[in-house]
């Protein structure tokens, strides 16, 4: 029911992302995660696959009005000169960082309609050209059942220039009176020229082009940025792709962490509770970084919340009841300081950080002598 014809997304890609191994296809990750969610079960490869074929076809059951337009747009994608890149968004790119590329985005565009006029008036002796239209043939019914990306229409697009060539050829004998009639080649080519351009298509509601065709391209963009150090046009890039994608919890994650990086903490926060909510495995690394952040700003309280949220999704965390003793120390909560830097002292009972916060805490605790002792035991290790 979400399928656009354009892209393999489905829900549940952005939270694979960040379970997957490193050489696994986050699509394939998704695609396992959610068959075993709904069945409840592990499953092989093959009931993956039995999983989604089925879905599939208790879909177009259910709707074979929607199934056929889908099906009858994906084959008219196949045809149009749109450069439907999947992971770029190439006219963007060309816009902003290439102009001189542009010329090349219109190529499929011209190339269509004369290629679709070769196959129809000018393709030769069939013996000849039978084996070529019917791969031609074979390959836009394959891609068209899945969904129509450029990379994977390219090896039919080589079988194409033959027959654009030949329709070109042929349109020009016709207008010099050497074939077919002129008007109806001309006229045949002017309709080939308007159902093949996608641009037309998407004005007159044929097709939906509203939705980028590279989802993840300005993303892919601010992450590239992001590890060459422009960080401000990491953080330009990461808004525009949360303003198409406003639910992608990567892209919270990312900008947040570059905010931080650029020292805007009071900017990062919002991005990072929100991508700490949506993947449950980066709200121990959330908490914990913007938990030392408030420490070290003098942010008592939210330190302490933020960083006994770690102990609670993660009890045995080597630093955290040490950062968060601390916090509750001097904000004066000693009480609940004493639990968090004891806990801390039997972890790691040699470390010099937690015997300097034990003599604070007994000296505000009134308690000179355990301080005299703890600090005898720190002067012992060198700790002064």
């Amino acid at each position: 029911a979400e399928a656009d014809g354009r892209t393999s997304l489905v829900p549940g890609v952005v939270e694979a992302e960040y379970h997957t191994d490193e050489y696994r296809d986050m699509f394939e990750v998704a695609a396992e995660q959610l068959a075993e969610r709904a069945t409840g079960r592990d499953l092989s490869a093959a009931e993956i696959n039995a999983y989604w074929m089925a879905r599939a076809r208790a879909w177009m059951a259910e709707n074979p009005a929607d199934a056929v337009r889908l099906l009858g747009k994906k084959a008219l994608l196949f045809w149009t000169g749109l450069e439907n890149s999947n992971n770029r968004d190439f006219a963007d790119q060309a816009e902003r960082f290439t102009p001189i590329l542009r010329v090349f985005l219109w190529q499929l565009t011209f190339l269509m309609p004369f290629a679709l006029l070769g196959l129809l008036f000018f393709r030769g002796r069939r013996a000849e050209s039978g084996l070529i239209v019917s791969f031609i043939v074979v390959f836009w019914v394959a891609i068209a059942a899945f969904f129509v990306c450029s990379r994977f229409r390219q090896p039919a697009v080589a079988l194409l220039l033959p027959y654009a060539a030949a329709g070109m050829v042929g349109a020009l004998d016709s207008v010099r009176g050497r074939a077919r009639p002129a008007g109806m080649i001309l006229g045949v080519l002017a309709g080939l020229f308007v159902v093949t351009n996608h641009n037309l298509l998407d004005r007159i509601g044929v097709l939906d082009l509203s939705v980028p065709n590279a989802p993840f391209h300005r993303y892919n963009l601010a992450v590239m940025l992001d590890e060459e150090g422009d960080l401000e046009g990491a953080v330009r890039e990461y808004r525009a792709a949360a303003a198409t994608h406003p639910d992608d919890p990567r892209i919270d994650l990312n900008l947040g962490n570059a905010l931080i990086k650029l020292g805007r903490v009071e900017e990062a926060v919002p991005h990072l509770d929100r991508a700490a909510a949506a993947i449950p495995s980066q709200a121990v690394s959330v908490n914990w970084n913007l938990g030392i952040l408030a420490l070290q700003a003098g942010r008592w309280d939210e330190a302490a919340r933020r960083l006994g949220e770690v102990r609670r999704l993660q009890p045995q965390h080597p630093e955290a009841a040490l950062a968060r003793g601390t916090a509750l120390l001097e904000g004066g909560r000693l009480e609940e300081a004493s639990r968090e830097l004891m806990a801390a002292s039997q972890a790691r009972p040699q470390d010099p950080r937690v015997l300097q916060a034990l003599v604070l805490l007994a000296t505000r605790q009134g308690d000179p002598e355990r301080a005299a002792m703890l600090q005898a035991q720190l002067d012992g290790m060198g700790g002064r």
